[in-house]
């Protein structure tokens, strides 16, 4: 992105095309080496959300200088700076391999490659990865192959609001396979029809043998939480067992039934 990674980077304007294509391609990048790199992923400090500089330790050649000597990490802290979208992607990336553990996962086959369109679908583990690196196709109803039957839905999204996309991808959709083969490969005898925004990385489970990475993330939450309504609720109910407070013109009294006890000071 060049300068534009200095003064193009304010997440309180619109952005503009080169920083729009450079924060698309940064996480496209970022996931298709993850994906068909191998067992392991490795990321360099700062990468994580794009740090605009090199790191250059003191040396001969740059007259012991330490200015390049340094990680600012605040970039990805601030709010109002489009490197925060950045960093949540790879975030997002981390959590979606503890899900469904497809990096360690053998099960690696392309099913689709094509150049004139720029679109390449490829299984990993149990998920479906579907990149169009196309920077003007727009893709309705593209036939992706599955390797199994069922519903599948979207569980990443490059594209999404919170990862500094468009959000041009619903993420409430169910598709549905179809015995109809598709993509280059021939091998896998289902597949679903998906919506491929220029520019975009978007990966899918099955639904019917999977759950959503966000689902068990939110699940802690919301034990804990149902435990404290559940204190609360057996909180109220012993109080409820107590005589209630009545105001009588002597004070606050207990009353119980229709008697009452004395004032209460």
């Amino acid at each position: 992105m060049g300068a534009e990674m200095y003064s193009g980077m304010s997440a309180l304007a619109e952005p503009n095309e080169v920083v729009t294509r450079g924060i698309a391609l940064h996480k496209m990048i970022r996931l298709v080496t993850m994906a068909l790199g191998g067992e392991g992923w490795l990321s360099f400090m700062g990468n994580e959300f794009g740090h605009p500089e090199w790191i250059d330790f003191p040396r001969d050649g740059n007259g012991w200088s330490h200015h390049y000597c340094r990680r600012q990490w605040s970039l990805a802290d601030t709010t109002h700076l489009r490197y925060k979208f950045l960093q949540a992607w790879d975030a997002a990336m981390m959590r979606l391999d503890e899900h469904y553990g497809f990096l360690s996962s053998s099960h690696q086959w392309v099913t689709h490659m094509d150049e004139q369109e720029q679109i390449l679908v490829f299984e990993r583990g149990p998920l479906v990865f579907v990149f169009n690196w196309n920077p003007f196709g727009f893709y309705e109803g593209y036939r992706v192959a599955v390797p199994h039957p069922g519903k599948w839905r979207v569980a990443l999204d490059s594209d999404a609001w919170d990862f500094g996309g468009m959000g041009r991808v619903g993420h409430d959709a169910d598709h549905f396979s179809d015995p109809e083969p598709a993509g280059t490969s021939r091998d896998r005898q289902q597949s679903i029809r998906v919506l491929a925004p220029s520019r975009t990385a978007i990966v899918y489970y099955n639904a019917d043998t999977h759950t959503h990475w966000q689902q068990q993330q939110q699940q802690p939450e919301a034990e804990e939480q149902q435990e404290q309504e559940q204190g609360l609720g057996h909180s109220h109910s012993l109080h409820g067992l107590a005589p209630a407070a009545t105001q009588t013109a002597g004070g606050l009294s207990l009353a119980s039934g229709d008697e009452q006890s004395g004032p209460l000071y």
